[in-house]
């Protein structure tokens, strides 16, 4: 966790094509965009139709984000890139909604709604004090979730672009290997599909 990054104020989504600008953004050591920060206006500000564009548009943030890992890592297994979750806070009025976003199947996303607390107003405001520490705390641990699996996802694209490239180079500086590998490795298969009928026939 010390090495992400929190950005506050406008910054400009990298992950998406048209211009966002995100009230705050936490990156990982690899300028992963891992969370979005949305605020409707000041604190206590009443205008609902606000809360409802600022909503959509941090939800757009946050599903840009998810297909900005995929195609970056997409040579990560299923198993693990369906695991990634995309976390954001959209701060209304008076409260803070920590959403996450992620997939429910192979081509459906869904956007739950894990924790939402009212901001204390004073310091004696105890239970929106505890609220707000367990939402912080609550993010702590998406925010664990997602740079761990993002990093998983990192080391198995790699494992496979090396393969590719390991590949390609004995194609280059030896055009004649792989066929002969090829040839080896049926003539193996071979003797051993051989082996294993004669041993039958000797059952017989």
């Amino acid at each position: 966790m010390e090495q992400l990054e929190f950005l506050p104020g406008e910054h400009l989504l990298k992950s998406s094509r048209e211009k966002y600008n995100a009230d705050g953004c936490i990156i990982d050591e690899d300028a992963n965009e891992m969370f979005l920060l949305e605020t409707s206006g000041k604190l206590v500000l009443n205008e609902k139709w606000k809360y409802g564009y600022d909503h959509v548009k941090c939800t757009f943030g946050a599903l840009s984000i998810f297909n900005a890992a995929f195609k970056k890592c997409h040579f990560a297994t299923e198993e693990t890139a369906i695991k990634l979750q995309i976390p954001y806070i959209h701060a209304m009025e008076d409260s803070l909604h920590l959403w996450v976003l992620e997939l429910c199947s192979k081509e459906l996303y869904i956007s739950n709604k894990v924790f939402k607390c009212q901001i204390p107003k004073a310091t004696d405001d105890t239970k929106n004090i505890i609220a707000m520490g367990n939402l912080l705390w609550c993010l702590k641990m998406k925010l664990e979730r997602v740079h761990n699996i993002l990093k998983g996802m990192k080391e198995e694209h790699g494992t496979v672009v090396a393969r590719f490239k390991a590949i390609f180079y004995l194609r280059v500086r030896f055009p004649n290997f792989l066929l002969t590998l090829k040839a080896t490795i049926v003539a193996i298969k071979y003797k051993e599909c051989l082996e294993v009928l004669v041993a039958r026939a000797f059952r017989w």
